[in-house]
């Protein structure tokens, strides 16, 4: 999950440079803070995020034309991936003090 997020302009060059290596999301491009965020595969953004973009991408990004955002989903809202939720188990109550299960309201 991650996106590079570069200006209007630059979007074709970053899509181009994405495109050889199936990195991008096909229809992938979305508004973001005044900006553009092109959506990357799963794959696409675990390579960036290791490190291993590949030379056409690597050199956008220091160039300073693209960022690269990791963890930013693609949604309305364009929200950034803030890490699995927490779930509890089966019989567990809430966490904190003076919580209650919902059977607990009909006891």
């Amino acid at each position: 999950v991650g996106a590079l997020v570069c200006d209007a302009p630059t979007l074709r060059r970053a899509f181009d440079a994405c495109r050889a290596e199936a990195l991008a999301q096909q229809k992938g491009a979305v508004p973001y803070a005044g900006r553009m965020a092109l959506h990357l595969s799963l794959e696409g953004a675990a390579r960036l995020c290791a490190g291993e973009a590949p030379p056409e991408v690597r050199a956008l990004l220091e160039e300073g034309c693209v960022e690269f955002v990791p963890g930013l989903r693609r949604g309305t809202r364009s929200q950034a991936y803030r890490g699995p939720a927490v779930t509890r188990r089966r019989g567990e109550g809430p966490a904190g003090e003076g919580g209650f299960r919902f059977v607990d309201l009909f006891a």
